[in-house]
């Protein structure tokens, strides 16, 4: 069964890694030692410049902490999606977004989603690990389908590993058009059993070198453990 990896990147060295190993697609954010934050425009564009044949999704999260917004904030990131997706205009089939925004008692906010999912305007987009704060996970797979994502990132809700047995039950309970993009201190050593023992066909991870980049050789290996 063919895994995809989707690596979670800041810089462009970290993109071109990520394309020379194999990875299907980046998650581009900035600030990751706070959970990421939207790259500069600037980055973005070095980045596609400097990238071919991968898939680039942009993180769209305006501030650090939680993930509940007011009306403004979501607005500000609605106009944020807008700018990159002129800003990336061209693109269309390789540049996508991240978001995510939940109520205050831990439910996806349906009515933000919506407006984030707008502002794309049929880029692909990605529901990030806000989902693993969601109550109900299972029940809010088809909310998200009907909102118009069509990946979640999650680790089955454990704040930091894979939770195997809910991302098998998430994996089952997707609807069409949602695919679950497994996550939780995923690396080479592990990655490929905790995809097989939940079905994945996608996984998210970074591979952090110790000095704020990407470990190449890292990455290769996880690679190399996704195709024996």
């Amino acid at each position: 069964m063919r895994v995809d990896v989707e690596l979670c990147v800041s810089d462009v060295e970290g993109c071109t890694i990520a394309a020379r190993a194999g990875c299907a697609r980046i998650e581009l954010c900035r600030d990751l030692e706070v959970g990421g934050l939207t790259p500069p425009d600037a980055l973005v564009a070095d980045v596609l410049a400097a990238v071919r044949g991968i898939d680039v999704q942009i993180l769209v999260r305006s501030r650090p902490g939680g993930f509940t917004y007011t009306r403004s904030e979501i607005e500000r990131m609605a106009d944020d999606i807008a700018r990159l997706r002129e800003l990336t205009s061209g693109t269309e089939d390789r540049v996508g977004f991240v978001v995510g925004c939940l109520t205050a008692d831990g439910a996806v906010d349906v009515a933000h989603l919506r407006r984030l999912v707008s502002a794309a305007d049929g880029r692909p987009v990605t529901f990030h690990r806000a989902f693993d704060e969601v109550h109900d996970q299972v029940g809010h797979l088809l909310t998200l389908a009907e909102a118009g994502v069509s990946r979640v990132l999650t680790t089955g809700g454990d704040p930091r590993l894979a939770d195997v047995r809910q991302l098998r039950r998430l994996v089952a309970a997707a609807p069409a058009g949602i695919t679950i993009l497994a996550s939780g201190g995923l690396r080479a050593g592990n990655v490929a059993a905790v995809a097989a023992a939940c079905g994945a066909r996608e996984v998210h991870m970074r591979a952090p070198d110790g000095r704020g980049g990407t470990d190449e050789r890292e990455v290769e290996q996880i690679i190399a453990a996704l195709t024996r």
